[in-house]
């Protein structure tokens, strides 16, 4: 979190729903899901993660596929589409009717590959709306293109797509520089914003990747061998069974956060009890935990 509780003070789960929502977007509990549907705003993350998949019946074609998660974390398909190929005007058309179904919401943004017909796509359907890129094909496309493709220099680059300051951004960056120079030029023309979340002024909502829509295909995979018609009816059995399935979780909570985060609290809780937690002014704490120590400043803004 980016707040510090003076130990004597009870930081609840309520707290925690409360400034995860703040600073990053992400609804924890069903709550603050059913508050967001009230006020006519949508109530799952609002990054919508877009990807195209090869049918692979005897008439081809794609499946154009726009994907979110709820609150619990669980994939939430938001719309999907046949048509005959990836490009600019099949994306194009995809996205003006997925804006008539789902409008344009409060901090939305798109996730893809680097797939220029997608970014071209949004950009005109949803003028001024941000697009990322997903850190996975980028550093994939980084491995191929720079002949690269070495655990080092993997590592280092999701630890730079990853970290929070510019400063600490830039020091691995450095050290990137000494595999090959070249690839800081390549990924400053992409725009560091697009990827990195020390350049990002965007609340992502912890997505880095396409791994929600990568997900959704690897699961009607078989069913796109079927004809339209079949993996239509595929698609409207499995999102039908995924809303009753999640919905009935739902229902059965009687915890604060929902269950995915309830257990994260459960166990930070359990791991936080060998912890000392020591007072230096009203603001400052030192936590120590083993051998480690950390610095805790309290931020009330």
């Amino acid at each position: 979190m980016d707040k510090f509780i003076d130990p004597s003070t009870v930081y609840t789960p309520k707290d925690i729903a409360e400034d995860v929502l703040k600073v990053h977007d992400v609804a924890l509990t069903y709550m603050q899901a059913w508050r967001a549907k009230e006020k006519k705003h949508v109530y799952c993350r609002p990054i919508v993660v877009v990807d195209g998949a090869a049918l692979r019946g005897a008439y081809g074609g794609t499946m154009l596929t726009a994907s979110t998660m709820d609150p619990e974390g669980h994939i939430l398909p938001l719309a999907y589409a046949i048509v005959d190929s990836e490009n600019y005007a099949t994306w194009t058309w995809f996205f003006e009717q997925f804006r008539k179904a789902y409008g344009e919401r409060e901090n939305m943004c798109f996730m893809s590959d680097r797939n220029e017909s997608i970014w071209k796509g949004t950009a005109r359907v949803y003028p001024g709306l941000e697009h990322f890129a997903c850190i996975w094909h980028l550093c994939c496309n980084v491995l191929k293109n720079f002949h690269r493709n070495t655990e080092d220099l993997k590592k280092l680059f999701f630890t730079m797509a990853k970290i929070y300051t510019i400063q600490q951004f830039e020091a691995i960056m450095q050290r990137i520089d000494q595999i090959d120079p070249r690839i800081r030029d390549y990924l400053y023309d992409i725009g560091y914003s697009k990827w990195s979340r020390a350049y990002s002024k965007y609340k992502r909502t912890w997505t880095m990747t396409s791994n929600v829509a990568e997900s959704l295909n690897n699961v009607n995979k078989i069913a796109r061998w079927l004809p339209v018609i079949s993996l239509l009816e595929f698609m409207r059995v499995t999102v039908q069974r995924w809303i009753h399935k999640h919905n009935d979780e739902a229902a059965k909570i009687r915890s604060e956060l929902t269950k995915k985060y309830d257990l994260v609290l459960q166990k930070s809780i359990a791991l936080s009890s060998s912890m000392r937690v020591i007072p230096s002014t009203v603001d400052m704490h030192a936590v120590v935990d083993g051998p480690k120590r950390y610095i805790m400043i309290s931020d009330w803004n």
